[in-house]
């Protein structure tokens, strides 16, 4: 499998999942119709899975030209990624986009309740052409 990756330049993220046994599902999905996915983040999700939200969630990538058959069996349907299920980039429209925690909030948070948190911010960081930008407020 890591052969076959090696060969493929661009990865596009198309979903994101908040917990590894669901992006383990979503990954053998796309690769039961032939369609080769990549979960970048697992190992760091496996280790310490209280991270899962401070590294974006769980994504699952797959090659340029498969992006559109790959959203389509995982149900992703372009209203919920205009309602902000997944960010995109302004730039190049790519998915694979990282959201940085604030390391001060989450010392603080977890320093008062004891459960490890981080607060999201604002910024945004595209991993494809590395634009950076702020998002709007929710």
């Amino acid at each position: 499998m890591a052969e076959e990756f090696r060969a493929i330049t661009t990865l596009v993220t198309v979903k994101t999942y908040d917990s590894l046994p669901e992006a383990e599902v979503g990954r053998s999905v796309l690769e039961q119709n032939g369609i080769l996915a990549h979960l970048p983040d697992r190992h760091v999700v496996f280790a310490a899975w209280y991270l899962t939200r401070a590294v974006g969630g769980i994504r699952v990538q797959v090659p340029e030209s498969e992006v559109d058959a790959a959203r389509a069996l995982l149900g992703e349907r372009d209203e919920i990624l205009d309602e902000g299920g997944v960010d995109l980039c302004p730039e190049c429209g790519s998915g694979d986009v990282f959201r940085p925690a604030s390391l001060l909030v989450g010392v603080l948070v977890t320093s008062l309740t004891g459960i490890p948190l981080l607060w999201r911010r604002r910024s945004r960081y595209c991993r494809q052409c590395r634009h950076k930008w702020l998002s709007a407020p929710s």
